[in-house]
């Protein structure tokens, strides 16, 4: 009877085994960003443009001097609008020109911008995706990932960073 309870223990470590292969093998290659999604971020970014929106209204000209040093609330309101579409479109076009190249050797690319940043991965137990050294901003040089979704033509990550996540949607490069 012990046999049997260790055959069937074999069978399911190998299982695993080729299971955890296979969730590597499918990850290999260059993934480019489609989406990114991080509430905290949407979020002050919402706020922001309510706060462009509204600001000054309701107040007479005296009252918005005395509040914002400036009566053309029109103008604030301008150049801040100004600010806020120059700062939405550089953290947009950082983010959706961020390409993800995971080699066969363990090697992970990681390039945003014109930065390229070279760190090693790999699948933990909990089937994660780890990322070491790459430089996500974590000081500790580790970065990882749940797995939310991985096809041949769709890869999901959601990382964490202390009270806060990203949820980042890539596809494949194109051949």
């Amino acid at each position: 009877m012990k046999w049997i309870t260790n055959l069937l223990l074999y069978f399911i470590f190998i299982l695993l085994l080729f299971s955890c292969n296979n969730t590597e093998r499918k990850l290999i290659g260059t993934w480019h960003v489609v989406k990114w999604d991080n509430p905290y971020n949407d979020s002050f970014f919402r706020n922001t443009k309510n706060f462009i929106d509204t600001i000054g209204k309701g107040h007479d000209d005296a009252l918005n001097i005395q509040i914002y040093g400036v009566a053309n609330m029109d103008s604030m309101r301008n150049i801040l609008q100004k600010q806020y579409d120059s700062a939405k479109m550089a953290q947009e076009n950082v983010s959706m020109k961020t390409v993800l190249n995971l080699k066969k050797d363990g090697v992970a690319e990681i390039t945003t911008g014109d930065e390229t940043k070279e760190g090693k991965w790999l699948i933990d137990k909990e089937n994660a995706l780890i990322i070491e050294e790459a430089g996500f901003g974590n000081p500790q040089g580790i970065t990882k990932c749940r797995i939310l979704e991985l096809t041949g033509k769709k890869l999901m990550l959601r990382f964490y960073q202390e009270n806060d996540s990203t949820t980042i949607t890539f596809e494949p490069e194109p051949k």
